[in-house]
């Protein structure tokens, strides 16, 4: 972490800071400057704004991988130039017009020029000839050259018609070879050691086939044994080695292994890949036993892929594309260390991964929010556009037991977490692929007609919605101690994070409290790049939400609700530069008369109550800007609390039975929820009620209020609420959403399906809410996040994720969700086909 030097620069600055005297020269009027809250509490800062350290914080994942369209080639842009000089045959030549007749050419005397040809019988080169050895020899229709010869380097093109015999097997060891025609090698074993080209099959069942040069084979390649050592190697047709084991390497073990592209499909008993060796299998491979791959560079491009036991492991990359299918019996195993090695590439596409166990590099077990246990998975990367999936059709394993996952960093799924229709792999004769349908979908919710006469709407959840949430970014901010995303706020252009500690670490003493802010510019063409990273020095604060708001005085400020470690509930605040960074230098400010010299520290806040042991627990949950007023509302342990948002002084308390959870401003009002009691244990059920009061007048004391008639259970979540064309959205916990008209009157829930677990826990728990034209957006704890129609109540999208849901909020078609346990993410929503 790069820390921010504090710089002082010395300005007049008076107001805001100082009274004013009056002028005794005046015509009597005093003018007199807003007197600041003396209380006020200054904070240096740590700020890092250094883009190549705020990069290691930030993942964009459409932008890891090299391609982002569907490939229907396996040789293309991206490797045509490892192939090149075989990536297809040339058309076949003519015989140049100039070329010696080696059937009437002088033996034993050096033949001029340097291209030749055998127009008819049979020649047996030996060194009878005196050519150049970079000579081109053409073997005609009719014609046969046996070569017998020990030395090479000539450029043999059998034409339609002709044969070359290799008769030592040096031809192949020896020359660069174009074959139109046929060639019979008559060694046990074939040693292609330069370029060879044939536009047939190559059927030599009965011979080893040994590759170190070039090679492009037109057909199918079918022998007793292949060794494809550190060749280069493409097979338009099938590739059979006797049903042996295939494997890729090198021919000493360097790094510089074989580089294969197959058309067709690969039959063998085992492949294994290594030595920086890649695999483009652009049909189908059969291996009857293990598929491993290992070592750094090492990659296998597979299409269908059917086997009884996978391994990935050492750096080693798998590489899948739309429409791949890994069918494998046994046991798929991938121990890398994160996503970057294993490739979903395409836009749009899908993929399956079929075993009977998965393997994988687990970390220590997680837990949700009912306390039950699961690991996450880190496997794949889907870099492309328009929700790549993959399915896993298997059951997970940690040391050999049975567990419950969730995948990281892509957007892959367990087959109930698709629907039929949404993932399928289509049968395809030519490559033995038998094509894949979900055995165990989710069920994926038809329209119901509507009644007569239309009801109320009232309607029931719907369960295990169609996901269609595209994982675009995370980010995971550099920090010592466990800490919760609590907000997420865009302004200006740009977006502000707040983050607070997430529980207590007694075996983290020095660095185990504190909350940080994040300033990050809005994603664009699905790639986000983080500006600015702050902490205050002392690591005392915590924010517990964060409002970034232009106030009537044309200042940006973003204000932070939350508690210090030292001092108790407070209130924060920090300007906002014209760069849209957050200013994190202190200023020395001058009186007018240049006599008082302040220091303002580039964090400020206020306290809610002296830090008392009475007041142990008291906290600032959440705030609001009323422009009609320049008041700031904060949503407390005690109720609410306005403060002026230019001088921070105080302005009036209002006490309510319990705590005040959370503020809403819409349609002319502010809406506020809070606890009808107050009790310690956190668990159990509370009753709440919602408050609404005018915006314009702010009057506290004329308000109307109605009870949620539901539960808030436990008590201590976060209880966000939104206003939205007359509607009230209230996230009430393990009771879900409930949305309310001015009056108070339900106008329709949402509650996640099979809320319960067997122990009778909640699941997960509603946590925020988002709502736009169209749609209303849940982060549901645990359960992820769910995309609601605020027309037909129905769910149209839900993704469970890797940590709780807390906060979500949308920019520009991208959704922001913040986290409970350190990151913050965003998702595209995506409909599908």
């Amino acid at each position: 972490m790069k820390a921010m030097n504090f710089k002082l620069a010395t300005i007049s600055f008076a107001a805001l800071l100082l009274a004013s005297c009056s002028d005794s020269n005046s015509d009597g009027e005093t003018t007199v400057s807003p007197i600041m809250n003396p209380k006020i509490i200054g904070s240096t800062v740590v700020s890092t704004t250094d883009a190549q350290t705020l990069a290691t914080q930030i993942i964009n994942y459409k932008a890891k991988a090299a391609s982002a369209t569907k490939a229907t080639r396996t040789i293309d842009d991206n490797n045509s130039a490892t192939f090149k000089g075989v990536i297809d045959m040339p058309a076949e030549p003519a015989v140049p017009a100039e070329a010696i007749d080696l059937v009437s050419a002088p033996q034993g005397t050096a033949l001029s020029g340097n291209v030749f040809k055998i127009s008819s019988g049979n020649i047996t080169l030996t060194n009878q000839f005196q050519m150049s050895n970079t000579a081109t020899i053409y073997v005609e229709s009719g014609a046969t050259l046996t070569y017998n010869y020990w030395d090479g380097g000539y450029k043999i093109i059998v034409l339609k018609g002709g044969k070359l015999v290799d008769s030592y097997g040096n031809a192949t060891k020896l020359c660069d070879i174009d074959n139109y025609g046929t060639i019979e090698f008559l060694k046990e074993r074939i040693d292609i050691n330069k370029t060879f080209r044939t536009s047939q099959d190559l059927n030599v069942v009965d011979k080893d086939l040994a590759i170190s040069g070039k090679a492009y084979f037109g057909g199918n390649v079918t022998s007793k044994n292949f060794y494809p050592g550190s060749g280069i190697i493409n097979i338009k047709g099938d590739l059979n080695p006797g049903g042996n084991e295939l494997k890729l390497c090198s021919t000493n073990g360097e790094t510089n292994g074989t580089k294969m592209n197959v058309d067709g499909k690969i039959t063998a008993q085992r492949l294994e890949l290594t030595n920086s060796s890649v695999l483009y299998s652009g049909c189908g491979a059969k291996i009857a036993g293990e598929v491993n791959i290992n070592t750094a560079g090492t990659a296998l491009h597979a299409k269908y892929l059917e086997c009884s036991k996978f391994t990935q492991n050492s750096g080693a990359k798998l590489i899948l594309s739309d429409q791949s299918y890994i069918n494998c019996s046994g046991e798929f195993a991938s121990y890398n260390n994160d996503t970057s090695y294993s490739i979903l590439e395409g836009d749009d596409a899908k993929a399956v991964i079929k075993a009977d166990k998965f393997f994988f590099n687990n970390g220590a077990p997680q837990k949700d929010d009912a306390g039950e246990e699961y690991f996450l998975v880190k496997m794949f990367s889907t870099p492309g556009k328009n929700n790549p999936q993959i399915v896993a059709d298997g059951t997970f394993y940690v040391n050999w037991q049975k567990a419950n996952v969730r995948f990281t960093d892509a957007n892959m799924f367990v087959t109930n977490g698709v629907t039929k229709n949404e993932v399928v792999i289509n049968r395809t004769t030519d490559c033995g692929n038998p094509g894949w349908i979900n055995p165990n979908p989710k069920p994926s919710p038809e329209p119901e007609p509507e009644p007569t006469p239309t009801p109320t709407p009232k309607p029931e959840p719907t369960p295990n919605p169609k996901p269609g949430l595209d994982l675009i970014t995370t980010v995971e901010p550099e920090h010592t101690h466990n800490i919760s995303a609590t907000g997420i706020m865009p302004l200006n252009g740009y977006l502000y994070m707040s983050y607070h500690t997430n529980q207590n670490q007694k075996d983290n003493t020095e660095f185990s409290h504190g909350g940080c802010i994040e300033v990050m510019s809005p994603v664009k063409d699905d790639k986000a790049e983080l500006k600015q990273y702050i902490y205050d020095s002392a690591r005392d604060l915590d924010f517990n939400h964060i409002l970034a708001t232009k106030l009537n005085s044309d200042e940006y400020k973003i204000f932070l609700p939350g508690s210090s470690n030292k001092k108790g509930a407070m209130l924060a605040y920090m300007d906002i530069r014209k760069d849209h960074m957050l200013a994190d230098e202190s200023m020395e400010i001058t009186s007018t008369d240049g006599k008082e010299v302040t220091i303002k520290q580039p964090l400020n806040y206020v306290q809610l109550k002296q830090a008392l042991e009475k007041y142990k627990g008291y906290d600032e949950n959440c705030v609001v800007y009323n422009d009609n007023t320049n008041h700031l509302i904060v949503a407390t342990t005690e109720g609410y609390t306005v403060y002026d948002a230019t001088t921070m002084n105080e302005v009036e308390t209002y006490s309510k039975p319990g705590k005040a959870k959370h503020l809403a401003i819409g349609n002319g009002k502010i809406v506020g929820l809070y606890l009808n009691e107050r009790n310690k244990d956190t668990k159990i059920g509370l009753p709440a009620t919602i408050e609404i009061i005018n915006e314009k007048t702010e009057d506290f004391n004329n308000t109307k209020t109605f009870e949620t008639n539901v539960k808030i259970e436990p008590n201590d979540g976060k209880n966000v609420i939104a206003v939205k064309d007359n509607m009230i959205y209230a996230c009430l916990s393990s009771a879900g959403l409930y949305v309310y008209d001015m009056n108070g009157n339900e106008q329709w829930h949402y509650q996640m399906p099979s809320p319960k677990n067997k122990e009778g826990k909640w699941k997960a728990l509603c946590n925020g809410c988002f709502v736009d034209d169209n749609y209303v957006y849940l982060a549901y704890g645990s359960y992820g996040i769910v995309v609601i129609d605020k027309n037909t109540h129905k769910v149209i999208a839900h993704r469970a994720v890797e940590k709780s849901a807390n906060y979500i909020t949308v920019y520009n078609g991208y959704i922001y969700v913040a986290y409970g346990r350190s990151r913050m993410q965003v998702f595209k929503l995506n409909l599908g086909k």
